[in-house]
């Protein structure tokens, strides 16, 4: 282990990166309402936001590893950054709902390389028991988003990541970071580096992951889920991900994903561990403000509030980990989630969040770990970008299946416990803005029902996630990573 790994600046840049991550969470799950000044973003165009940066993190991860294991690790990691904040300038003065979706865009060309270039930082920099410190960031970003949407402007959610982002490249300009393998010069690379990118693996991929996600968003929103338009789109994306997989096993060990090392055990378990994770997290942190915001009626800062107990319980499991009892733990507390009704107490709602938070910090590092401690120091780089590829492509897809159970539910329950009152109106509407919508209080009071149920349902598919976790954990091995005499 390097001298620099025990240099308190490098947790405190750790520390601010993980803020601006939270901060940026904070605004995907607490931020329902405002979008463009007091312009309300409907269902389908609330995803296309969430969907931009995460399909835009996808589809540039493993380019960007393929770069980093040729090139230094740091000045590419500040590029990156810099990607990223000019993604929040441009969400920042956006002034129409496309320019934010296309400033969402640039920010998750930027995340991608943030959150790879970070995780293969920390591996190469940072001793294993001091790596969960990083996540004491998410902790501020939802208090931080509810409280400047709510009291100051949602453009302040954006506008906060210049001066920490600036922080952050400050710290790094002095800090020796160290490479886990020596890497070639610069002018050495670039002739060869178009032949290791597989733009043609990119150009297969993006199109496949796109009419996907289109299908899910517009099935059974703007089209019928037997459209011709909807089964194209899940037609195309299938035939065009099958050429990416014989393109990409052609290819080998130069492919953007390598399967090689995807066939490894641990890799690929940890692949599907991950993916069911991020995709269980996001689902819960998309929801459950839309709970409080819209069945309790408490605004969008005390949403922040109420996920306090998530937050801070997965910060406890995230220093202890264990991805077996993190399944277990969280299908019980996803279970336990969707029973909610609007009188649930909350006493029940902090502890089932708990449950839910303890189970998400005792997995969040293992899969990571388990990868870092099983290859050599010049695959992490790909290794870690494999694994932020499946956490970017399974929660971009797993939101939006979320958000169909949620609509669809919507659509069923609003008529059966308040008949007389539209769903499509009630959808519209956005969390926030239910009593708005409807005045009456019996109606209301159905409406209610309806959508804590609906709200439920969505934690059945956050069970099932739990559920491949547990059986992806079993592959990811019994090993030992302490060093003698710890």
């Amino acid at each position: 282990m390097t001298e620099s790994s025990q240099d308190p600046e490098k947790q405190t840049v750790e520390l601010q990166l993980e803020t601006r991550r939270g901060l940026q969470s904070s605004t995907d799950g607490v931020k329902q309402d405002k979008v463009i000044d007091n312009n309300y973003a409907t269902g389908v165009k609330v995803l296309m936001l969430i969907s931009a940066v995460t399909l835009m993190t996808f589809l540039t991860l493993l380019d960007q590893s393929i770069i980093a294991t040729c090139f230094i690790t740091t000045p590419i990691w500040k590029t990156l950054c810099i990607f990223s904040l000019k993604g929040s300038l441009l969400c920042g003065i956006a002034n129409s709902s496309k320019m934010l979706i296309v400033g969402r865009a640039v920010a998750g060309m930027g995340a991608s390389g943030l959150n790879n270039g970070a995780l293969s930082i920390l591996a190469n920099s940072t001793p294993l028991e001091k790596r969960p410190i990083a996540q004491m960031g998410l902790v501020i970003g939802p208090l931080l988003g509810g409280a400047f949407t709510e009291h100051v402007t949602w453009r302040l959610c954006f506008y906060i990541n210049l001066p920490i982002g600036a922080v952050v490249a400050g710290f790094l300009l002095f800090l020796n970071i160290p490479e886990p393998v020596v890497k070639t010069s610069l002018l050495s690379v670039l002739a060869t580096l178009p032949s290791k990118l597989d733009l043609v693996g990119f150009a297969l991929l993006a199109p496949s992951a796109i009419q996907l996600l289109l299908a899910l968003e517009y099935g059974g929103n703007e089209y019928a889920w037997n459209s011709s338009m909807i089964i194209g789109l899940f037609c195309g994306a299938g035939v065009t991900f099958l050429i990416f997989l014989y393109w990409e096993s052609r290819q080998g060990g130069q492919a953007m994903t390598p399967l090689p090392m995807l066939r490894q055990r641990i890799v690929w378990t940890s692949c599907v561990n991950q993916t069911s994770l991020i995709g269980m997290t996001l689902c819960t942190s998309y929801f459950l403000p839309m709970y409080f915001q819209a069945v309790k009626g408490v605004s969008p800062t005390l949403s922040g509030v109420d996920l306090l107990p998530t937050v801070l319980s997965q910060l406890v499991g995230t220093v202890i980990c264990g991805a077996l009892a993190s399944s277990v733990i969280t299908a019980i507390g996803n279970g336990l989630i969707s029973t909610f009704t609007p009188s649930t107490s909350t006493g029940k709602w902090i502890g089932y969040q708990i449950l839910i938070g303890t189970g998400r910090g005792l997995g969040f590092q293992v899969p990571i770990v388990a990868v870092q401690n099983t290859l050599s120091p010049a695959q992490i780089p790909v290794a870690m970008a494999l694994l932020m590829f499946c956490q970017t492509l399974g929660g971009a897809v797993f939101l939006v299946i979320a958000n169909v159970i949620f609509s669809a539910s919507l659509r069923t329950e609003i008529p059966w416990y308040a008949p007389g009152i539209d769903p499509e109106t009630v959808i519209g509407a956005g969390a926030s803005s239910v009593r708005d919508v409807v005045t009456s209080t019996t109606a209301l009071a159905g409406t209610l029902t309806a959508y804590a149920t609906s709200v439920g349902r969505v934690f059945y598919l956050a069970v099932g996630l739990s559920g491949i976790g547990l059986a992806s954990a079993w592959g990811m091995g019994w090993k030992d990573i302490r060093k003698k005499g710890q």
